[in-house]
């Protein structure tokens, strides 16, 4: 029972996501976050903590998410855009104001209201 009430509400859920998202790619998650997102070698050993991804074969080291992500996105045939410290990723895209530029009320001042 127990199985089937999980397996409907994934289900629901995956159906909701389709519909506001538009595609959904599902892919196997068996060993993306054992698996090196730049050499390919799987091993239990390349996760030497919960947070850290160090490859035994190439050397590679990153965040374990960051790394399983990627592998996400490879296994759905979707490419990894890098994004750098320099807000070159979504931010950027969206046309979100990057750090340290100054917005309208920083350069003409604070705003005053009158007859206070």
């Amino acid at each position: 029972l127990n199985r089937s009430i999980l397996a409907s509400g994934w289900g629901s859920w995956e159906r909701k996501l389709a519909d506001k998202a538009g595609e959904l790619r599902k892919v196997n998650p068996a060993y993306t976050s054992q698996r090196c997102s730049r050499c390919g070698h799987v091993d239990k050993s390349n996760r030497p903590s919960q947070a850290v991804f160090a490859c035994g074969s190439c050397g590679f080291r990153a965040n374990a998410d960051h790394n399983a992500a990627v592998n996400i996105l490879v296994r759905a045939g979707l490419p990894c855009v890098p994004v750098s410290a320099r807000g070159a990723g979504a931010s950027a895209r969206r046309g979100a104001i990057p750090w340290g530029t100054p917005t309208t009320r920083e350069r003409d001042g604070p705003a005053v209201k009158s007859g206070l």
